[in-house]
């Protein structure tokens, strides 16, 4: 039996700064990478590989256009707290959230987001100007 996968029309993608959601563009993709560490080890009398794994946090990177100057609000926001800045973020997460078909809805949220590059790319008169996000937690949760 064929069944209905989920689109990307049916991934909505929010960032909660300090408790209050924000737009900061229109989101054109988005991935979340769960980073798993695999440690392999050999010991004497054994008679394969022994295995482990650590976790070293979940990112998520997204690809936006700009409709208004939210980005702009929300990197100063990231940057003053980099720097210790009054005026800074206290918290930023994001949010996905995916509505399946069946009607069953997970969410993803990933928890106190700290960032590396925030690129802005105008590529040329007939395009839009990108923009990317580039987070990472030592915390996120499904509900």
């Amino acid at each position: 039996m064929a069944t209905q996968r989920i689109k990307g029309a049916d991934v909505h993608f929010s960032i909660v700064r300090d408790g209050v959601p924000t737009r900061i563009g229109l989101v054109r993709n988005n991935t979340i990478t769960i980073d798993l560490e695999r440690l392999e080890e050999e010991y004497l009398g054994g008679d394969s590989m022994e295995y482990d794994e650590i976790y070293n946090g979940t990112q998520i990177e997204a690809d936006l256009h700009l409709d208004g100057a939210e980005f702009f609000e929300f990197t100063e926001a990231v940057v003053a707290r980099a720097q210790r800045k009054p005026g800074g973020a206290i918290r930023i997460d994001a949010a996905v959230t995916f509505l399946f078909p069946s009607g069953v809805v997970r969410t993803i949220v990933l928890v106190d987001l700290k960032f590396a590059e925030l690129p802005l790319e105008s590529g040329g008169r007939k395009e839009y100007i990108n923009a990317k996000v580039d987070g990472k937690t030592s915390t996120h949760k499904f509900i």
